[in-house]
């Protein structure tokens, strides 16, 4: 069953924020060898997993979601927050001390 555009979202960000753009088209180029292997009747292995063309809308998933990954980390919209600094907060009337 083809995921949902929010499901592809979802995981494309997560993919977004471990991974680097050049990882991110490695992959994909990968899916896509994988699609035009399908497409030809072919069946084709990505690590320990064989896909057949039973497996297209596996395959389509996984495109979108690294194309949409890609978009992210080159547009620097990653999504993940990062901590840049820490201001401290007075609690009953005592400060913290600098």
């Amino acid at each position: 069953m083809p995921l949902s555009a929010a499901d592809i979202s979802a995981q494309a960000a997560r993919l977004a924020s471990c991974l680097t753009a050049d990882q991110l088209q490695t992959r994909l180029d990968a899916w896509l060898e994988a699609d035009l292997a399908i497409a030809s009747n072919q069946s084709y292995t990505i690590a320990d997993r064989t896909f057949t063309k039973a497996d297209a809308s596996v395959i389509s998933d996984r495109i979108a979601i690294h194309i949409e990954a890609l978009a992210m980390v080159n547009s620097g919209n990653v999504g993940s927050t990062r901590v840049q600094g820490i201001e401290p907060r007075f609690s009953r009337g005592r400060s913290w001390p600098m």
